[in-house]
């Protein structure tokens, strides 16, 4: 069974039609369910943001000790002002606007998206702001989301934070890389990993993919064979594979419906695992956003 310590809720999809093959809108009714079913199994920790629409005032339809994690974003003309009073101030609105809608007593990790393409200027400022708002008890720990690793260690080395959020799956692997890792253990950076179904495409069958995708097919051809050969179920081995890695901390799951949920916490994470594909940094298939 999957560790309760290291299970985040992703909250994305409450938004509804999220993701490559997230085809479904979730109603008000389905996350109201899929938020009774975790309060009753004590899984409190949620991952969500104010960017994504209407989400945390879903999570407050049903009041619950729950251990928030939320991402912000920095409007351009905030960034842009090099504005320390600025900055502190949208902070303290995006905190105080989550805790006011989701009905918590305080947020417990605050997430900056894309801390790694500021500018050191940027960085030194927001740094510190979150240095000082949590010293204040605004949050208990804070972090960055990020997506781009190129200035990843310059980040950890100079700016270091509580909590890095960062993808990772079979075919990303790049926070595995030597130098990074040494960063990690030196700075005592907890590690929660997001897309470990590479948005779904890790689950899906090669002949099912859109044709975009066909242009690495070698790799999905790669993992095909090596899940087939070993009798592995996909959704298994993804979930096995990121428990099993040391380096990682926490892992965030996004779900579609109720029985999604349900089947993931069903599963029996794997004794052994013994990936024999090699991963990819090719930003264009690892990188929704690129898609």
């Amino acid at each position: 069974m999957i560790p309760k310590n290291k299970l985040i809720i992703g909250t994305a999809q409450f938004e509804g039609d999220y993701g490559e093959f997230n085809f479904k809108h979730l109603k008000r009714e389905d996350v109201r369910k899929i938020l009774i079913f975790l309060k009753k199994k004590n899984l409190t920790t949620l991952d969500t943001s104010s960017s994504y629409k209407n989400v945390i005032e879903k999570i407050g339809m049903v009041k619950n000790n729950w251990k928030i994690i939320t991402k912000v974003k920095f409007p351009k003309q905030i960034l842009n002002s090099f504005n320390k009073k600025k900055i502190e101030a949208h902070l303290i609105n995006e905190l105080l606007e989550a805790k006011k809608k989701i009905k918590v007593k305080k947020i417990h990790t605050l997430l900056v998206n894309n801390f790694e393409l500021f500018n050191d200027k940027l960085k030194f400022l927001v740094f510190n702001t979150l240095i000082k708002l949590k010293k204040k008890k605004y949050y208990s720990k804070f972090g960055y989301s990020i997506y781009d690793f190129k200035k990843l260690n310059d980040v950890l080395l100079n700016f270091s934070p509580d909590i890095l959020q960062c993808p990772f799956n079979i075919f990303d692997r790049r926070i595995l890389s030597k130098k990074t890792q040494e960063l990690i253990k030196k700075k005592k950076v907890k590690i929660h990993a997001r897309s470990i179904f590479l948005q779904g495409l890790l689950l899906q069958e090669y002949d099912k993919l859109p044709k975009k995708f066909k242009k690495w097919k070698k790799l999905f051809l790669e993992w095909n064979n090596f899940t087939q050969e070993l009798n592995y179920k996909k959704l298994n081995y993804c979930v096995s594979y990121v428990c099993k890695t040391k380096l990682i901390d926490k892992f965030i799951i996004g779900i579609n419906n109720l029985n999604q949920l349900k089947e993931i916490l069903s599963l029996k994470i794997l004794k052994k695992i013994n990936l024999s594909i090699d991963g990819t940094r090719d930003e264009r298939l690892i990188n929704p956003a690129k898609w």
